[in-house]
């Protein structure tokens, strides 16, 4: 529940944040109801978040009344990832030890899953390789959107990578959910591709699509 306006601000990410932009991602797209078991759910809202937290070095966000109700996680390429590549591959290794250790889905199942995550890689990077300036998670609390918080957090990652002299910014979207919020913003279409996980995700489209803003 989000309090009446006392006061708003952005800035910067803190470890102490985590929680709140967790639940910001159950919030807005309700993993509970696309994952199963319980477990699966948990575990892909965990790699969602914090996967973003590692493999990012631009972390800024909206904070009304004490409370984080938005995010951007953002990597400029031209800087190193504050936490190293070293913690992000720790990190993929932590998430394959747990998803074969989860209880209530049989080997066959973790296998289809997992499966299912190397084929979105693959389609993307059909088009595009892992490694350009991208945003990797932007999340607005669903009553507080359309309000400007979103436009706002990009335009400050485009500002911190002009000034580091980035060429291009990259973002990966679903077609019918968030498609037409980067376009408003200037970014303009790189290529669709068919996303089993966009399509665990969302119910209106299989369809997951790269856009870039040119700086």
């Amino acid at each position: 529940m989000i309090r009446p306006i006392q006061s708003t601000r952005v800035r910067d990410y803190r470890e102490t944040d985590y929680a709140e932009c967790e639940q910001l991602v159950s919030d807005a797209w309700q993993f509970e109801q696309h994952f199963q078991p319980a477990a699966l759910y948990q575990l892909a809202r965990h790699v969602y978040t914090y996967g973003s937290v590692v493999g990012s070095n631009f972390k800024q966000v909206v904070e009304q009344n004490g409370q984080v109700v938005g995010f951007l996680f953002g990597r400029n390429e031209k800087r190193p990832l504050e936490q190293g590549c070293l913690k992000l591959l720790r990190f993929n290794l932590w998430v394959l030890k747990r998803l074969f250790g989860l209880k209530g889905m049989t080997f066959k199942q973790k296998f289809a899953f997992l499966k299912k995550l190397n084929q979105h890689e693959i389609a993307r990077h059909k088009i595009e390789k892992r490694g350009a300036s991208e945003i990797n998670l932007l999340v607005i609390h669903p009553s507080l959107q359309k309000q400007g918080f979103g436009q706002q957090l990009v335009q400050r990652f485009i500002k911190d990578c002009r000034s580091s002299r980035v060429p291009r910014i990259i973002v990966e979207a679903n077609v019918v959910q968030a498609s037409g919020f980067y376009k408003k913003l200037g970014f303009t279409l790189l290529a669709e591709f068919d996303s089993p996980l966009h399509q665990i995700a969302s119910k209106d489209t299989p369809k997951a699509a790269l856009y870039e803003y040119r700086l």
